[in-house]
């Protein structure tokens, strides 16, 4: 149900090993070998083995083990552990003579403020020294996250693709469409036939108005022909002639009546002094 965990503390004078089958629980101690006759000598390194046995049956088989994690941690304040491959030989060597031991007693405020000042110093080297792979991981991160969220949409989007073309019985959206067309996929079905019809009636209305361009088109290009320009001023020549004649028809005609009246009313002036002379004579 939950994996165990085991724990071995090796330090110079002893080597102690103790084991908790839950997180829950408490260690249980299993075995303690005493070194205090034969210290254990630094610079040594961890190795896991195991072996098998041979089974009671031959239709069974061994226990299995199965490391999942491994944590190492050094509880020696006065070493350095295992060589800092991460970080400047500077720094690795500012580190150490940090740990030594006559760096480890502060007797006076001076040498605290020293202390600090290279533990500061040694920070802030290895943080720049450090800046510019925090920022490549950064950015893989980043473009990491990008592409996983692609991936879902893209993943939600072809869910939904086939949650409407295939039905879980195998029924297609055509299957669907013939049986009535209901549900999401006869109106998707329906919506792309009204959109066919809409674009034939669309490329039907387009072919007709590009005839009617055409053709302003072609009328633009006949009105600045310059024989229709020649035409048109041959034709105001001719229309402006015919209104000066008309003119001077018009002026004589005026000329010819005001002489008939003229006339008219001598006759009459004549007719009228004739009858005076012979009645009042």
């Amino acid at each position: 149900m939950n994996a165990a965990q085991f724990r071995l503390r090796v330090s110079p004078t002893a080597v102690e090993g103790s084991l908790k089958q839950s997180p829950s629980l408490s260690w249980t101690e299993c075995f303690k070998i005493d070194r205090t006759k034969d210290p254990v000598k630094p610079g040594g390194y961890i190795g896991i083995t195991a072996w098998s046995g041979s089974p009671l049956h031959k239709l069974k088989v061994s226990d299995l083990i199965s490391i999942f994690s491994l944590e190492v941690n050094n509880f020696d304040t006065t070493s350095i552990g295992e060589e800092m491959q991460d970080v400047s030989t500077e720094i690795s060597n500012a580190y150490k003579e940090m740990l030594t031991d006559e760096n480890r007693h502060l007797h006076d405020q001076k040498t605290q403020s020293e202390h600090i000042t290279r533990l500061v110093t040694m920070l802030s080297q290895h943080a720049e020294a450090s800046k510019p792979i925090d920022e490549k991981i950064y950015q893989d991160l980043e473009n990491l996250q990008t592409r996983m969220s692609k991936l879902d949409d893209d993943g939600k989007l072809l869910v939904k693709e086939l949650q409407v073309l295939v039905k879980p019985s195998g029924e297609t959206a055509e299957d669907e469409a013939g049986a009535g067309g209901s549900g999401l996929a006869g109106h998707i079905i329906g919506i792309r036939r009204l959109f066919v019809k809409e674009a034939a009636a669309h490329k039907t209305k387009i072919d007709v108005v590009r005839k009617n361009v055409a053709a302003v088109k072609q009328m633009h290009i006949a009105a600045s022909d310059p024989i229709m320009f020649k035409e048109v001023a041959h034709h105001s020549e001719k229309v402006e002639r015919t209104v000066q004649h008309d003119s001077v028809h018009s002026v004589w005609m005026l000329l010819a009546i005001v002489v008939c009246i003229v006339f008219i009313g001598y006759l009459m002036w004549n007719r009228m002094e004739y009858y005076e002379r012979k009645h009042f004579l």
